[in-house]
């Protein structure tokens, strides 16, 4: 009964610190500059690591005083005792509206079931937004007619997307890159809403940052964003990118007459919405070509690129038992994380054990490289001037189209013998290894203790087991242990749910932050981005891309009675004013009344989708 008594205790304990070490994780927030000027842009870094696969997306904090666009993110993996470690970065272009000290929130992720928040940072816009050469290219962006004397219809349409690749016939393995850009020749009204192509068959890496730049088009001027992605195809055959599309609101090129009665319906009518568009690139199609049989080397076991070997021993001498780490690195250009272990020479003359990996990823140039490091723990057998025999690695290089094999240079590595009083602990040679002599002690059994002594753990436990039902303490903390565990596990394996969930409370905190703002210009982008992050958290989409017409499909969607036509024009008028005056504000401004009452119809309105069941 004892022993039961102290194992189920253990594994109570043992369960719940295995909890507590697996919701360890790390995130940090930095941004690359604290002091810019107006229309310049600045990038903000979100690090998320642990030791899980399944790292949270952070949540980042109301950034009504930014346009915010996602410039992609980096992730590498590191293994060290058989123990991995992931490390995601989240990287985001923003730009300020307003001029002053302004503040990034804590960004937030909730893993396991506990939050981890960053501190906030501190950003000064100041200076003159027109002595800045990114200002001064965002305002020929938004110029009323860029195209440079091109009339709205003559030499190409007003906006477009395109998508391209690099290489229409690569081989397996290596990298394809595809740039989606997007074209505009007249004003937008809000931020363009980027969707991703669906790929098949490849394995695809972001390309950060967002590119911005101008051509010439048929003789029309364009301002163009481009977003990169490096794709490995997996396996011979065709592989599909699918269409990129990208929503936004174009200014009509209607001509307007100051002079007319309904001048000014027309104004407020086009800084609310707009013309709608949806634009969408052409499929792409690749054909994979497989790697050639013919001078395939036997070790070689996929990597495709350009790439560089190396061996080294963390000492030069040992003693014979001692741990000698030996270390081999590749790097170069390629898919990095697809390279496996080298295989190791035969070694005779030391014990091996297993071996662990970590990868670091980087992008130069538009081009996917990095290192990986394989460390094996090797323990000398025998004393003498031994030496580790070379390491080889095949690899494939597309640009030749061959394969080419690298090898390193043996490692010489001086032994000792082991002292004499540590001969025991020794790892035998392989001469004795098999015959080891056994040597007599006693005939007979020598008890040490005479009499059996309780130590206080015993003497505690046994005076549970004698206190009747509370022996059952410890069962109920470890079954209390494992449904933590399993509840844990559900909400990391089911982070939707969660989201939604929360999105009500995390609407409430910034509609209080709304309503505390002392500087009335900045409540409306406040409360469009409250708007627009609650919906988001309750679609489980993305915020960037949601706009006011996929929200409503969606919403029609996932409502369980259908559609409910009151909140949907309640959610339609809103979002249009909130973002007319977030984007193209009154010169008067409002006064505090009609802010506490858009502020009180936006809570109501919330209110009302939280009231809603969703499929």
């Amino acid at each position: 009964m004892r022993r039961f008594l102290r194992l189920a205790c253990a594994c109570a304990l043992g369960a719940a610190g295995l909890v507590r070490a697996e919701a360890q994780i790390t995130i940090n927030a930095s941004v690359n500059s604290d002091r810019i000027a107006p229309g310049e842009q600045f990038t903000l870094t979100i690090s998320v690591s642990g030791s899980g696969s399944d790292l949270p997306h952070p949540r980042l904090p109301a950034l009504g005083d930014f346009e915010v666009y996602s410039a992609g993110n980096t992730q590498s993996l590191s293994i060290v005792n058989g123990a991995a470690r992931s490390n995601i970065e989240y990287i985001y272009l923003l730009s300020p509206r307003f001029t002053g000290r302004k503040t990034i929130g804590p960004v937030s992720v909730v893993y396991r079931g506990k939050e981890y928040r960053t501190p906030p940072i501190q950003v000064d816009v100041t200076g003159d937004a027109s002595q800045s050469p990114r200002a001064s290219r965002g305002a020929r962006r938004m110029a009323p007619n860029p195209g440079a004397g091109a009339g709205p219809n003559q030499g190409g349409p007003d906006v477009f997307l395109d998508a391209s690749i690099d290489k229409p016939r690569p081989y397996v393995n290596e990298q394809v890159t595809l740039s989606v850009r997007f074209f505009t020749a007249v004003n937008l009204l809000g931020n363009p809403q980027y969707s991703p192509p669906e790929l098949s068959g490849f394995i695809s890496e972001d390309l950060p940052p967002e590119r911005h730049g101008e051509r010439v088009v048929n003789g029309r001027r364009y301002y163009f964003s481009e977003i990169k992605t490096a794709l490995f195809p997996l396996r011979p055959g065709r592989a599909s990118i699918g269409p990129a599309k990208v929503g936004c609101q174009v200014e009509s090129q209607a001509a307007w007459d100051p002079f007319s009665p309904d001048f000014f319906n027309k104004f407020f009518s086009q800084a609310g919405g707009g013309v709608p568009k949806v634009l969408q690139s052409r499929p792409i199609t690749v054909e994979a070509r497989p790697l050639p049989a013919q001078g395939k080397p036997s070790d070689f076991s996929g990597a495709v690129g350009r790439f560089r070997l190396a061996a080294s021993l963390d000492r030069s001498s040992a003693r014979v038992g001692d741990a000698v780490t030996l270390a081999v690195k590749v790097e170069g250009e390629g898919n990095i994380k697809s390279i496996a272990a080298p295989t190791l020479p035969p070694l005779p003359s030391f014990r091996s054990y297993d071996t662990v990996s970590s990868f670091n990823t980087s992008k130069t140039g538009d081009v996917v490289g990095g290192a990986a490091v394989f460390k094996t723990l090797i323990v000398p057998r025998a004393p003498g001037n031994l030496e580790v025999p070379p390491v080889t690695f095949s690899y494939f290089d597309p640009k030749s189209g061959s394969y080419r094999t690298l090898r390193t240079t043996a490692l010489p590595l001086k032994v000792a013998p082991a002292p004499a009083g540590e001969a025991s602990k020794a790892s035998p040679s392989p001469e004795t290894a098999e015959a080891p002599e056994l040597t007599a002690v006693s005939n007979d059994i020598r008890y040490l203790k005479t009499a059996p002594v309780e130590s206080w753990a015993t003497k505690a436990l046994g005076a549970v087991s004698r206190g009747g039902s509370t022996h059952a303490i410890p069962l109920f903390l470890l079954i209390l242990a494992f449904s933590w565990a399993k509840y844990s596990d559900f909400k990391a394996q089911n982070p939707s749910v969660e989201r939604a969930r929360r999105a009500w409370r995390a609407a409430q905190a910034r509609l209080k932050a709304a309503s505390e703002q002392t500087d009335p210009a900045r409540v409306p982008s406040v409360l469009y981005e409250t708007m627009r992050r609650y919906l988001a958290d309750k679609l489980h989409e993305p915020p960037a891309s949601l706009t006011l017409q996929r929200t409503l499909d969606l919403l029609n969607e996932r409502w369980k009675d259908g559609t409910k036509p009151e909140l949907v024009e309640g959610i339609r008028a809103l979002w249009q004013d909130l973002e007319r005056q977030s984007f193209a504000p009154s010169p008067g401004g409002r006064d505090s009344d009609e802010t506490t009452m858009t502020i009180e119809a936006l809570r109501n309105l919330l209110q009302s989708i939280e009231r809603t069941p969703f499929k």
